[in-house]
């Protein structure tokens, strides 16, 4: 499933809970429905025209729909990329799947009320 709307999108951004790399970033929150969700945001500014960051989505979508088994449910995820110049096949799930860990472990915590002694992650 995706985030549709622009409320979806606010409120996982509100969560306040990210972890990036130089090509993308991985927005995290909980949700209440059980399965996960992904939303796509690639600008003009990173992929100038509508054909390439079409491509982008489709790449990004196809990455977490193979990706899903092995990620925990009830999360809504929102991707930012930051560069057009992603990596192809496995080197892109890899990636993804590390941040996705990341931002999920960074959630637990948050939930858990576990900061880690650290003021800010």
């Amino acid at each position: 499933m995706k985030l549709r709307s622009t409320a979806q999108f606010e409120s996982v951004f509100g969560f306040r809970c990210s972890r990036s790399n130089q090509l993308m970033a991985v927005h995290a929150a909980p949700n209440t429905i059980g399965i996960s969700r992904i939303g796509l945001s690639v600008s003009k500014r990173v992929a100038g025209g509508g054909v390439m960051r079409n491509r982008i989505r489709r790449r990004l979508r196809e990455m977490f729909r193979k990706n899903r088994p092995a990620l925990p449910t009830g999360f809504d995820f929102v991707i930012s990329v930051r560069s057009a110049k992603l990596p192809v096949g496995n080197m892109l799930d890899s990636m993804a799947l590390e941040l996705f860990a990341q931002v999920i472990l960074k959630v637990n915590r948050r939930k858990s009320g576990d900061i880690g002694g650290a003021a800010r992650e």
